[in-house]
Order: structure tokens, then sequence, then C-alpha cells
């Protein structure tokens, strides 16, 4: 195995063992990866996320911020909720409650261009009017 499959599998495991949700979404919202803490989080099996808009975890009173910011990373591959700063919002659970979460942000890109968005979600107390 070269070091490069060994590094691979390594990051397999840890998307798929780690206590926070990892999700990454294609540039028009469609749910590419999400792991099992995302499951128990918001309530949708992968089987159920895969394929599907990430709308279904934004609140109504929510989606037109999301994604303006959306569009905005997805524009210029930054975004301020990196490198230790996180979005504390509302999410939408399956069950049609909501959730308070903290996130990291990863524009994802390929061959310059970003083509993903990568986050890492932890539960946290709802924010205020969330």
């Amino acid at each position: 195995m070269s070091e490069s499959q060994r590094t691979s599998a390594l990051v397999e495991q840890l998307v798929t063992k780690t206590g926070d949700a990892v999700i990454i979404a294609s540039n028009d919202g469609t749910i590419l990866e999400w792991n099992g803490a995302a499951a128990r989080i918001f309530g949708w099996t992968r089987e159920q996320a895969i394929g599907e808009n990430i709308d279904m975890m934004i609140p109504d009173n929510q989606n037109d911020a999301h994604w303006t910011g959306y569009d905005q990373v997805l524009e210029s591959g930054q975004t301020k909720f990196s490198d230790g700063n996180l979005l504390n919002v509302s999410a939408q659970k399956a069950d049609g409650t909501r959730v308070g979460v903290a996130m990291s942000i990863t524009p994802l890109q390929e061959e310059g261009s970003t083509t993903a968005i990568g986050v890492i979600v932890r539960p946290v107390r709802a924010p205020a009017g969330g």
C-alpha cells in the first residue's frame, strides 16, 4: 500500500468514526458525503441524505441568508468560518425540530475552482432567536 493510499484510508476512517458531522455538498447543494455523526445529529440516514439538497437542513427563515453566503464562498473560494472561527446557527432535523450547531466551513477545490463545500458540524445549545 502506498503512502497516499494509506493516508486516504486513514482519512476515510476519520470521517466515518468522528463524533462530529462531516458533510460535503456540491456547488448546487447536493449532498455528496454524510457520515454517521451527521445521521445521529440530524436524523436522516446516509442513504436518505446522499443526493438530496442541503435545503433539508436549513430552516425556512435562514434559507436566503444561507444561499447568499454559500454562493459567496463558491465564488471567492474563501470563508470567514474556518481557521477556528465557527458559524453558530440553528439547523433543521428530520423530525422538523431544530438543533443549534457550530460549524467550520471549507471550500473544496478541483483544478483551481471551488466545486464543493465541506462542513464539520457539532451540536451546541440553540442560538437565541434560532
